[in-house]
């Protein structure tokens, strides 16, 4: 990598539990998370915010703060939005939908049913498949998913 932008992330409410941006070029790779100022000191650091940085970076990707920074880039970013999804603001989401018509992508996982009238929709509950060979490790529950082109998986992207 040549250089490592960073950046301060103001806009994106503190009420999730994590939002975090990721961007894949070779100049960088930023991702905005929940604020680290939350995990205490008798936290474990390998898990929530600590470790999910760790993994980040151990493939390369350091944590950003400044989502505006990344929606600029929507191209080379992947934003992840994680928690209370019905704490996240209408606007943000009206955001994020441009973000991925300008080419971006987007990870959402939340720990509710949630929908936004012409954007989106969730329901809660584990995602399971009741084909064998998309099972991880022969867990219905944890999905191990082709991501070759021409596969329904990918057709939109």
């Amino acid at each position: 990598m040549a250089g490592i932008r960073n950046i301060r992330n103001s806009q994106l409410p503190a009420l999730l539990l994590c939002c975090c941006t990721v961007l894949l070029t070779r100049y960088s790779a930023p991702a905005a998370a929940q604020d680290p100022a939350a995990a205490t000191a008798g936290d474990d650091w390998r898990n929530g915010y600590r470790g999910f940085r760790m993994l980040l970076e151990e493939h390369g990707v350091q944590a950003e703060d400044d989502a505006e920074q990344v929606l600029r880039f929507p191209r080379q970013s992947v934003i992840l939005v994680l928690g209370k999804l019905s704490d996240f603001p209408a606007r943000d989401w009206l955001r994020l939908r441009r973000f991925v018509a300008q080419g971006g992508a987007l990870l959402v996982a939340g720990e509710e049913s949630f929908r936004l009238p012409g954007v989106t929709s969730f329901t809660a509950g584990p995602v399971e498949s009741i084909d064998a060979r998309e099972h991880y490790l022969q867990h219905s529950d944890v999905l191990a998913l082709p991501c070759e082109s021409g596969t329904p998986l990918t057709v939109e992207l």
